[in-house]
């Protein structure tokens, strides 16, 4: 008895211990557990009431155990913050004075905003794109984002996500004897349930980790994957010297056997003083082929004067984007290039000096772009402006003109596409007018019952319908502002989507940036201009890096064969084997004109093809073995592509004439 007595006095004495030297710990710890409460709560509820869950997560599936059981990685992370937090709350109250209270605060209130910031954008990113915050998110966001732009992407939702953290510890951290016994036993308990939680429900599938860790957490160990170096990157292989010379696709790995890209129609610029075509250039937000002129839910086409500029003009059947994300896609319709094929977003970075459309016609034309986004956000700003498109009015200028909003990204379109007409009513000739419309963006917002072409406004697919038929009509309203102004006969206008938009086609696949379907790269595209495109319908498989070639060809004008990689779909035919696309989701595309599509993951690590010709849904991965030789091309593409813009812009930033790529030795470039 006395033995036991004894063991019972030591257990109650390490106890006691333990609990007086994490006491500093307990404030934060319980802080950071309200947090993940509170997200834990937001995200049930919005669970409960959304049109389609992320990842398919079902609460009434999942079971009361799985959810609790998610709670153990909120009070894991709550652990593992709460220890130096406490040790520097310890070590603030050991010492005299208040800088060391002070530090210790600022700390504590850091890491809980921190917390609760993450928090609110993985619950976001979560309905809005079927994706957590993971390090694909945070490169673009980096890439393409002022600081001071992240803010304006808040909701009410955020900032009590954000506030309540230091709000709670406040709080907690000044509660007298009693009330601070209670609030360390309701954390326990907590975290004793969720532990029992999880050990009963772990025979059972678990949810996805976006949905079960905690939102900080997940994205630590996203970042920690990011370290590891891809299996593919060491089959990235060199291409042949004569391809370091030149921007041009011309490595026979690229090429049809015997073929070559075609140069320009043109080989000297018009007669001075004659004024060349104007150029009226519309890129829609997301406006997938699949969409345009579909009426299979009952609804009246979603875009008839496009349908009307297509019939009499030239319509891309086959056309992809270049990449799933708006930067890489304004690139390379600007540029006639393919974007980087990597996460770095070089597009979007503020010192590109590559050349543009604007570029090529030069300051004969009168150039200006307007949108009622933002230009500083997922905008490749930087390259635009140096390439001559130096006037470009959006969300930050625009408001402050009295163009109400719409959306806390985005101005009213209507009253922006005023704005751009009335510009384009006092434009000398030639000009170049560019509209970016955002209305097909997420979270496509309603216009009123006049655009409601499906009354049924519950389902996303029906309000973005609704908005293509909004975006039709300012089109109509601009094409008609041409003819009223009796120029419409010598304007070529071309419409684009910068990149296609998914509504579940693939299970989980939301929005466009985060997969590479067809649904995420089938674009619209369509050029008017009948003096000089009769009617016709392009089936091979374009890109975005075809259109600045097409578009100088039927202006008229030269460009060097060298310096672009579309080809000119005047050209009799292509000579390319394949188009490439890359995805914010770490995949790169290589399609070739017999459809076969071959993607290459550096994520998972993973090869997959599909036969566009006999599934055209995508529904059947093949093994990528039979198409060897389309996957090698694909990944020297990639090694080529990245070395090569970065080498030709800093050519051009010092001036100097660009002649290639170093020469090719054991290593390559």
């Amino acid at each position: 008895m006395a033995v036991l007595r004894s063991l019972l006095s030591t257990w109650l004495t390490v106890l006691a211990r333990a609990w007086r030297y994490t006491a500093p710990a307990r404030p934060p710890f319980a802080a950071l557990l309200g947090i993940h409460a509170v997200y834990r709560a937001m995200l049930w509820g919005r669970f409960a009431h959304t049109e389609s869950p992320p990842f398919s997560f079902i609460l009434e599936r999942e079971g009361p155990w799985s959810c609790l059981g998610t709670g153990l990685y909120d009070a894991l992370l709550s652990a593992i913050l709460a220890v130096p937090l406490g040790l520097l709350a310890a070590w603030a109250a050991r010492g005299k004075g208040r800088p060391g209270g002070l530090l210790s605060g600022a700390v504590h209130l850091v890491v809980l905003l921190l917390v609760g910031a993450v928090s609110a954008i993985h619950a976001d990113m979560l309905f809005a794109m079927n994706a957590g915050l993971d390090v694909e998110a945070l490169t673009e966001a980096g890439g393409t984002l002022a600081p001071g732009e992240l803010l304006a992407y808040g909701s009410p939702n955020d900032l009590v996500l954000v506030g309540v953290g230091p709000l709670l510890w406040l709080l907690l951290v000044r509660l007298p004897p009693l009330a601070g016994i209670v609030r360390d036993v309701t954390a326990g308990c907590w975290t004793v349930l969720a532990l029992i939680a999880f050990l009963v429900s772990h025979d059972s599938v678990p949810p996805r980790r976006e949905v079960a860790h905690a939102p900080l957490l997940f994205t630590l160990e996203s970042l920690w994957e990011a370290t590891r170096t891809p299996a593919w990157a060491a089959l990235e292989l060199p291409v042949g010297e004569a391809q370091h010379r030149t921007l041009r696709l011309v490595d026979p790995r690229f090429l049809l056997p015997d073929r070559m890209p075609a140069g320009p129609l043109a080989t000297a610029g018009p007669t001075p003083g004659s004024a060349g075509p104007n150029v009226l250039f519309v890129v829609g937000e997301g406006v997938g082929r699949p969409y345009v002129f579909d009426v299979s839910r009952g609804n009246a086409i979603p875009m008839p004067v496009l349908r009307q500029l297509a019939d009499t003009g030239w319509i891309l059947e086959n056309h992809h984007a270049n990449a799933n994300t708006s930067p890489r896609c304004l690139f390379a319709l600007f540029s006639g290039l393919y974007s980087e094929q990597d996460t770095s977003l070089f597009c979007a970075s503020a010192d590109v000096a590559i050349p543009s459309l604007a570029t090529f016609l030069g300051p004969a034309y009168d150039r200006f772009l307007f949108t009622p986004g933002r230009l500083k956000s997922y905008f490749p700003l930087g390259f635009l402006r140096a390439s001559g498109l130096s006037e470009l009015h959006g969300f930050e200028d625009l408001s402050t003109g009295g163009v109400p909003r719409k959306s806390r990204n985005a101005l009213d379109e209507r009253r922006v596409v005023d704005a751009f007409l009335a510009r384009l009513e006092r434009a000398p000739e030639p000009f170049l007018g560019v509209y970016y419309s955002y209305v097909p963006h997420w979270p496509y917002h309603d216009y009123g019952r006049t655009f409601r072409i499906i009354p049924d406004r519950s389902r996303r697919v029906h309000r973005y319908c609704n908005a293509l038929r909004l975006l039709d009509t300012q089109i109509g309203r601009m094409v008609e502002a041409l003819r009223a102004r009796g120029v419409l006969e010598r304007t070529l206008v071309v419409f684009v989507g910068d990149h296609g938009e998914a509504f579940g086609q693939h299970p989980g696949n939301r929005t466009h940036s985060r997969a590479s379907y067809e649904e995420n790269l089938h674009a619209a595209a369509v050029l008017h201009f009948p003096s000089r495109l009769p009617p016709f319908r392009v089936e091979e498989f374009t890109t975005h890096a075809d259109l600045l070639p097409t578009i100088l060809d039927t202006l008229g004008l030269p460009w060097d064969p060298d310096r672009l990689q579309g080809e000119s779909i005047f050209s009799p035919s292509f000579a390319r084997r394949y188009v490439f696309a890359v995805g914010n989701e770490r995949t790169i595309t290589a399609i070739s004109q017999e459809g076969i599509k071959v993607q290459v993951s550096y994520k998972t690590d993973s090869c997959r093809a599909f036969d566009l010709d006999s599934d055209p849904d995508e529904e059947t991965p093949l093994d990528c073995g039979p198409f060897t030789q389309q996957r090698d091309a694909l990944l020297a593409f990639k090694r080529f592509q990245t070395n090569a813009l970065h080498a030709y812009n800093e050519a051009l930033r010092a001036g100097t004439p660009w002649t290639g790529l170093p020469p090719l030795d054991a290593s390559g470039p």
